[in-house]
């Protein structure tokens, strides 16, 4: 008489951590993110000159001043053109000898309906791109 082989109903813990690994991979590359828009590379762009500028002021044991108007941002050096479509509201930030700013503040940027602030905050300058939430 030939024996009856019962099968297994349900998964095993390591198969169950197995999927779950597979999951949260594809989830990893393939994953819904938040498409750079022209808009943000523009925001993140002008947030690294204007850090290029606090590490100047490191490095120099000198101030250093960035202006941010609506058309472009200025340096002692330059002066970086915004794209046509883009506008940002009016600031000086300034940068002591030892790379602190001296007043923290938000910087807002529009093109069109997008809009991303540049935050500054007190004391070491640490800046960083905050984009607005679609509704």
């Amino acid at each position: 008489m030939p024996s009856k082989i019962q099968g297994k109903n349900g998964f095993t813990i390591a198969q169950c951590l197995l999927v779950i690994l597979m999951i949260s991979v594809i989830v990893q590359v393939f994953g819904i993110r938040k498409q750079d828009t022209s808009l943000n590379l523009f925001a993140q762009n002008l947030l690294n000159e204007i850090q290029i500028e606090q590490f100047k002021a490191m490095s120099t044991r000198s101030k250093k001043e960035v202006a941010i108007d609506v058309h472009h941002a200025q340096t002692d050096e330059k002066i970086i053109d915004y794209p046509s479509s883009v506008t940002c509201s009016y600031q000086v930030l300034i940068f002591n000898a030892r790379g602190n700013i001296a007043k923290g503040g938000t910087i807002q940027c529009n093109q069109g309906k997008e809009e991303v602030h540049l935050v500054f905050q007190l004391g070491a300058g640490r800046g960083r791109v905050e984009y607005e939430k679609e509704m």
